[in-house]
């Protein structure tokens, strides 16, 4: 176990810009987690990690915290703290994230803005702030933003799409710039009936091949979930639940890699009154 830590840790600090930039700060709530990893349609308060397009129609105040153990190492785990507040003007959300150890650690911290266009359109963007401390070495900061849709093309049928650092914002490491990663998501969910939900995702991140991802998704009188899904290239299979009771929801999620081993994530929402 401590020669397969010293050598993720050494990947770590080699690989910055895919591992921590493009891996632990592209986080993904405990129940998308569970549904293959999907990051353009999300039904839960985690939305706020990627398109915030779907909180638009949130209705109620929410908070939530998370804690996910990357390949069960303490020393890649994340921290993430959310909150969305309805209002007559839309949906603000604010994020915090930080992640790693005293010897890499990284921050992040996202503001965003949704609202809905009438019942069948809504749209969101996102502004984040990236911090990475090495010890030793001085702070690497950076901005980049996001955006997505959401258009809700029938009862049964909704489509997204999801863009982060369209603009290609960089950080910098020892007088060197480093691309953050740029992704293009493009997502659909059919409600099969009102106890299934399934969804697709295709995934390009810029220099890489397309991603192609699915879940699916079953209830047991809306308050039992039961989620699985599976992405491709490497193929990593994922699963979770959740369990909804009055204003508190509990959310777990897991995705094993072949070769890595799983990573675990579990998040408390918390929803207070209503303000919209």
């Amino acid at each position: 176990m401590k020669l397969l830590t010293s050598l993720l840790i050494g990947a770590l600090f080699f690989f910055q810009t895919n591992v921590c930039c493009g891996q632990d700060v592209n986080i993904i709530g405990p129940q998308n987690m569970a549904l293959g990893q999907i990051r353009s349609l999300d039904h839960s308060n985690w939305a706020v990690l990627t398109n915030v397009a779907n909180l638009a129609f949130q209705k109620k105040i929410s908070a939530g915290i998370s804690y996910q153990r990357k390949f069960e190492l303490a020393v890649l785990s994340s921290r993430i703290a959310t909150v969305n507040f309805p209002n007559k003007f839309g949906v603000l959300t604010g994020l915090v994230l930080q992640s790693g150890s005293n010897e890499s650690s990284i921050s992040r911290y996202g503001l965003g803005y949704s609202r809905s266009f009438g019942p069948k359109v809504s749209a969101g963007i996102q502004f984040n702030y990236l911090a990475h401390q090495i010890e030793g070495a001085e702070l690497a900061d950076a901005f980049y933003a996001s955006a997505g849709v959401v258009i809700k093309a029938s009862s049964s049928i909704h489509l997204a799409a999801f863009v982060q650092n369209p603009e290609q914002g960089t950080i910098r490491h020892y007088e060197t710039d480093y691309y953050l990663p740029s992704l293009f998501c493009i997502g659909v969910q059919w409600s099969a009936d009102p106890h299934v939900l399934i969804l697709a995702e295709l995934e390009k991140e810029l220099e890489y091949p397309p991603l192609y991802k699915s879940g699916v998704q079953f209830n047991f009188k809306d308050h039992v979930f039961v989620r699985t899904g599976i992405s491709a290239k490497p193929v990593n299979f994922s699963f979770g639940g959740g369990f909804h009771y009055k204003s508190l929801v509990v959310d777990v999620g897991f995705v094993h890699h072949a070769i890595l081993g799983l990573t675990s994530s579990f998040g408390l929402s918390f929803f207070i009154g209503s303000s919209k």
